[in-house]
């Protein structure tokens, strides 16, 4: 769980990639922008993975440290290459850290302003919830699983107010009108590693970009791995 400290801990250590890595090239003008949203404090998900408070900035944080890591290993012989177009020409692509952090840490841009919390009843089970009800007097009921008492519970809703452009397009419109300027390469990735094709010619669009850009192929599998991995409170280590 992320409480108030973590939170604050991972905005400062998302600042710190961002000066290092990001601010050399782009300036500071989009961290203004970010500091002035719920960036910091939104989750990632409504109700699957880091849906919680602060979840959106520990996946992008989680998946720089993925990126960067294999950036230095698997990927350390594939940071200048060619790729040769369907028309014949070649396209030239060079990868280094501003472009690992610019791919990793900005791609959840789209998702500022997405979330909105909100809160319902819901049944609890818990003993102590029950006790304690219990010793306020409070109306504790029964159903066919036992005794209960209702409970407000916060969670998440979907309140989407900025253009409907969709996932990776949206995050490109965003940084564009924040002045970062991306390379064709940063641009396939931000734009594809973190949606799921659904249409017919979107897959062939998905498909066409995976295999003309390795930095997408390393941003979209470090995503996977963050959130399915690193977030995923289900898992623990044992070693």
């Amino acid at each position: 769980m992320l409480n108030a400290e973590l939170i604050e801990k991972n905005k400062q250590t998302f600042i710190g990639f961002y000066n290092q890595y990001i601010a050399p090239r782009i300036g500071q003008r989009l961290l203004g922008y970010l500091l002035s949203t719920d960036f910091f404090t939104a989750p990632l998900t409504r109700d699957g993975i880091l849906s919680e408070k602060g979840g959106l900035c520990q996946h992008a944080i989680n998946t720089f440290k993925v990126m960067a890591k294999t950036f230095g290993g698997s990927f350390k012989n594939y940071t200048n290459y060619n790729i040769t177009l369907e028309n014949g020409g070649v396209r030239n692509s060079t990868v280094n850290m501003s472009t690992i952090a610019i791919v990793s840490l900005l791609s959840w841009v789209d998702y500022i302003d997405f979330y909105i919390e909100d809160t319902k009843n819901v049944k609890s089970y818990d003993q102590m919830d029950i006790q304690a009800a219990l010793a306020m007097n409070d109306n504790v009921k029964s159903d066919n699983k036992g005794q209960f008492v209702w409970k407000s519970e916060t969670f998440y809703k979907i309140e989407d107010n900025g253009v409907p452009l969709g996932t990776g397009v949206k995050a490109l419109m965003i940084l564009a009108k924040n002045g970062v300027v991306l390379t064709d390469d940063e641009m396939l990735a931000i734009r594809w590693m973190n949606i799921v094709p659904q249409a017919g010619s979107e897959i062939a669009s998905y498909y066409n970009a995976m295999e003309s850009s390795p930095l997408l192929v390393l941003a979209h599998t470090s995503s996977i791995q963050a959130r399915y991995i690193l977030g995923n409170e289900k898992i623990q280590k044992c070693n």
